[in-house]
């Protein structure tokens, strides 16, 4: 049912997130970008962030086909919140809180095919 209800094609899919505290629940385009911190999830979004007691493999599988891409081992990124691509750094994003995020150079090229989706480019 979870699952379901977060397919679902309406402006406010929420996510539950596991925290050491408790439950917190997010509205999936308020999260900018997660990031890998060892056996737990930084989540970074519009008010800040949340670290989350489960490992980002689960959310870049929760969040699968919802907008969400895994541009490098250690960070799952919102392709709403991408604001820039820098290539001279290595490849890098820029989010909309300014933070920058790691590209792997085996995921430069998908991540251009589902930003081309998403972006018009001009040529």
């Amino acid at each position: 049912v979870f699952l379901e209800n977060l397919k679902r094609n309406d402006e406010h899919k929420k996510i539950a997130v596991y925290t050491t505290t408790g439950i917190i629940v997010i509205e999936l385009k308020n999260i900018i970008y997660c990031q890998a911190d060892g056996p737990y999830t930084n989540i970074y979004t519009n008010t800040g962030k949340v670290m989350s007691s489960k490992h980002l493999k689960e959310y870049e599988t929760m969040l699968n086909g919802l907008g969400f891409f895994r541009v490098h081992k250690s960070n799952l990124v919102n392709l709403n919140h991408i604001v820039q691509f820098i290539r001279s750094e290595g490849g890098t994003l820029v989010m909309t809180n300014n933070h920058k995020v790691d590209v792997s150079d085996k995921k430069k090229n998908e991540l251009m095919s589902h930003l081309s989706k998403e972006v018009l480019f001009v040529k």
